[in-house]
């Protein structure tokens, strides 16, 4: 299966916490599942999964 990655940039604390601790300071994933307005990431060192909004999300921004 053919992943995009993207870079992700945290916004709220819990999101600066889960790149630090568990993404070990990569803002680089893997977009597992792409629904339109939402995707699925998955963190280069697969430990860490999520959901985020493409606009106007409050954990997560897609760096251009």
């Amino acid at each position: 299966m053919k992943t995009n990655l993207i870079q992700v940039e945290p916004i709220s604390k819990k999101a600066k916490n889960r790149l630090i601790n568990l993404m070990d300071n990569d803002p680089n994933v893997d977009v597992e599942q792409d629904l339109g307005d939402r995707i699925f990431c998955a963190s280069s060192n697969r430990k860490y999964f999520f959901w985020m909004t493409k606009s106007n999300s409050t954990d997560w921004r897609v760096v251009e």
